[in-house]
């Protein structure tokens, strides 16, 4: 192997393919080996290369590992025009029907990708969860499929400090991720208000993350539900620095996700690390990142599981003991 190139459609701050691609640079060059990050765009550009100035140094001595999340027509003749070994990243695609209803040509992108996968011919596919290699398998994948987990950036966190760290009387819940329809964000805002109620207590819930510009009538939706809300205030943050997301992280009481489709869930492991609590809806991900069943997605019992989360562990203990095991940077 000559030189590793990391294709991806966009290097931005704040992402969690991004943080995977940035984390396999430093682990392949630490090991001696040059790495060059090839996509379409992002914010930080002094740290890749264009697909087409890629094509031109290229050989056939390379390793070329594409970072797949979405349809991109650049990035697939890119690959299957590239002449060296080649390993397929996936990273998930979500389910073209969360956006139908909000913007038909990302529902399109989210189709085609799906669809398009599949005819791509890696030697090795790289799933970032056991999850992600079922979907690829229903979808008529043949080849072979390993999981292993995502780089991430979380472990540099105990460098950081923690900007603004403060801590409140009341319940302080957290939601960490992009504002899009398959996050589940209106229910989950709906259900929260409904389980305040019932126990008769007030709680703050913080929504880091934008709403997203393409998405108008979904981001309505989002605002309409914060409005009816009588016990729950809601703050949307949008995007934060890691030191601002740790103390977030470190004065909550408790991540919350009741998403529909996830692949991963980055989010999930940085409140492992950290020690903050974890309520999770029944989806298969999330329960195998965490390593535990989520609960039922109702006011009841997402009311009992508030009443306990102060009084007791609620799986903080097991969480960090996973964490260190399975998806410590050591681990990975």
């Amino acid at each position: 192997m000559n030189r590793v190139f990391l294709l991806l459609p966009r290097l931005d701050r704040f992402d969690a393919i991004a943080n995977d691609v940035l984390g396999m640079r430093s682990f392949f060059r630490d090991r001696g080996t040059e790495t060059i990050i090839v996509s379409a765009g992002g914010e930080l550009k002094s740290d890749f290369i264009s697909p087409g100035k890629a094509a031109g140094i290229a050989t056939s001595e390379d390793l070329l590992i594409y970072h797949y999340g979405i349809a991109w027509i650049e990035g697939d003749g890119f690959f299957q025009a590239f002449a060296g070994k080649k390993v397929l990243r996936y990273h998930n695609v979500t389910p073209a029907h969360f956006y139908a209803p909000y913007h038909p040509g990302i529902a399109n992108a989210c189709e085609e990708g799906r669809r398009r996968v599949i005819e791509l011919s890696p030697q090795l596919t790289l799933a970032v969860s056991d999850f992600n290699r079922r979907e690829l398998l229903d979808a008529g994948w043949r080849g072979e499929t390993v999981v292993v987990p995502p780089f991430h950036r979380v472990d540099d966190w105990a460098l950081i400090p923690a900007s603004g760290l403060s801590f409140e009387e009341q319940l302080q819940i957290l939601f960490v991720g992009r504002i899009v329809p398959n996050k589940n964000l209106v229910a989950t805002i709906t259900v929260l208000e409904g389980a305040l109620r019932r126990l008769g207590g007030k709680a703050n819930l913080r929504i880091v993350g934008s709403l997203h510009s393409a998405l108008k009538n979904y981001a309505s939706e989002v605002k309409n539900a914060i409005a009816h809300c009588k016990n729950l205030s809601v703050d949307i943050v949008g995007r934060a620095s890691e030191e601002k997301l740790k103390a977030y992280y470190l004065s909550s009481d408790v991540l919350v996700s009741f998403s529909e489709h996830e692949g991963f869930c980055v989010p999930v492991l940085e409140a492992m690390a950290l020690g903050t609590a974890i309520l999770i809806g029944q989806q298969s991900a999330l329960e195998e990142t965490l390593g535990a069943s989520g609960i039922s997605f109702t006011e009841e019992a997402v009311a009992d599981w508030l009443s306990r989360c102060r009084s007791e562990d609620m799986g903080r203990s097991n969480a960090r003991r996973r964490y260190e095991i399975e998806f410590s940077q050591m681990a990975i």
